[in-house]
This record gives C-alpha cells, sequence and structure tokens, in this order.
C-alpha cells in the first residue's frame, strides 16, 4: 500500500482504510484511486479517474469509481471542488487551502497564499459559528487565458484547452 505524505489525520485514514472490518473497507481499486490522485497532483474529474483505473482493473465500472471517491472523501483522504460547469474535480487531501478557477477554460488552480484567510477572529465574537476552517474558491480567467493570441504564419496560435 502507498502511503501518502499529508496530514496526520490522514495517514491514519490511509492506516484505517486497510484494516477496516466494516464497509467501505480495503479494496485494490480504492488504492489505486488514491496512488493516481496522489500521482497527478492536481485536480481530476471522475471519468479521468475511471480511464486510469480501468487501465490496471479493467472491469471497474464509473460508479464504482464514483461510490469510492465519496467514501474516500468522507474519510477525509481526498477533497472535491466543483468548477464553473459544475463539473466535480478531486485532489488528495491536504490542509484547507484556496482555489482558483478559471471561467474560461475551467482550469483548477490550487493557491498557497496565507493572506487570502479571512479573519476568522472577526466573524466568531459575533456570531456563534465556531470557524474549523477556511477555504476560498476565486473565480476569473488564469494567465493563459488573458494572454493574447499570437499569430504564427498568417494563423492564429490555439491556446491548448484544459478541464
Amino acid at each position: 500500500m502507498t502511503i501518502i505524505h499529508i496530514t496526520h489525520e490522514a495517514k491514519r485514514n490511509v492506516l484505517n482504510l486497510k484494516n477496516m472490518t466494516k464497509k467501505p473497507r480495503y479494496s485494490p481499486q480504492r488504492n489505486s484511486i488514491l496512488k493516481i490522485l496522489k500521482d497527478d497532483g492536481g485536480h481530476i474529474d471522475a471519468p479521468e479517474v475511471h480511464k486510469r483505473v480501468k487501465k490496471i482493473h479493467p472491469k471497474v465500472s464509473l460508479a464504482t469509481i464514483y461510490r469510492n471517491l465519496s467514501q474516500l472523501e468522507t474519510l477525509k483522504l481526498i477533497s472535491s471542488i466543483k468548477n464553473d460547469s459544475n463539473i466535480m474535480f478531486f485532489e488528495i487531501y491536504r490542509e484547507p487551502h484556496h482555489h482558483f478557477v478559471c471561467e474560461k477554460c475551467g482550469q483548477i488552480q490550487n493557491l498557497e497564499y496565507p493572506t487570502i484567510n479571512i479573519c476568522t477572529s472577526c466573524i466568531s465574537p459575533h456570531s456563534n459559528f465556531k470557524i474549523r476552517k477556511v477555504a476560498t474558491t476565486l473565480h476569473g480567467t488564469c494567465d493563459s487565458c488573458n494572454t493574447p493570441r499570437k499569430e504564427l504564419n498568417g494563423t492564429f496560435a490555439i491556446r491548448p484547452f484544459s478541464i
């Protein structure tokens, strides 16, 4: 089993997943999903996860992928985010962090700027909220979509499309 170097809580959940006696129990397909998400390091949608897992486990269904992604998210081993097209993308769970979603190409990027955190101490005294994490999603257009296309020999270069 691949040990994923992430939070201590998530590490415990990975080990517990292998030793579970009740559902959800450990499965090679679930382990493959974790490995694929870890190796990719980005945000992958369920059909892409299915395509990659099928190379290892040819009989796995898309429904099995969705079920396992849901269980892994419940166990806080992975997290999900939706883009502007309402497509769910998955990544290995990390400490709460922020995302940028491009409204043109759909690309999702992690933002590692601690100054984005809102002032939770300003909110808590004025409410009964007990804030345990802050995760912000910013929407706009990415660098690639903001860069004008350059003309090459009378034709325009096409930017790669990514979701």
